[in-house]
């Protein structure tokens, strides 16, 4: 699961904390990896430092790499890949709630929540 933010996106920091839940809870059944779209590393880096994760974070400031994820320009954009690595759906914003992103890799990534 790959999660397209920005430290200035209201809806990207609201969503961290359910994202920082949900890689706990899913441990290592999915990866998670977040990719940071500030057009500088300060801010991002100062919003990691205040909100540490358990999975990686890269840099992309030029949105190259949201762009190849198929994310546009929606943040946050959250990517789902299946288990060969192809994007199974993309959703744009900020997900509404823990039962809809378990839901979601549920059924695009064969992850049941059975904790």
């Amino acid at each position: 699961m790959i999660n397209v933010w920005a430290s200035y996106c209201g809806p990207c920091r609201r969503e961290f904390a359910l994202l920082r839940r949900s890689a706990a809870r899913y441990g290592t059944r999915v990866a998670f990896i977040g990719v940071d779209g500030d057009a500088t590393p300060g801010p991002g880096r100062e919003f990691l430092r205040r909100n540490p994760t358990l999975y990686p974070h890269v840099r992309d400031p030029r949105g190259r790499l949201a762009n190849r994820l198929s994310a546009g320009v929606v943040l946050p954009s959250t990517i789902i890949l299946d288990s060969d690595g192809q994007i199974a759906t993309v959703f744009a914003g900020a997900y509404p709630g823990a039962r809809r992103l378990a839901d979601d890799l549920a059924r695009y990534a064969g992850v049941v929540d059975g904790r």
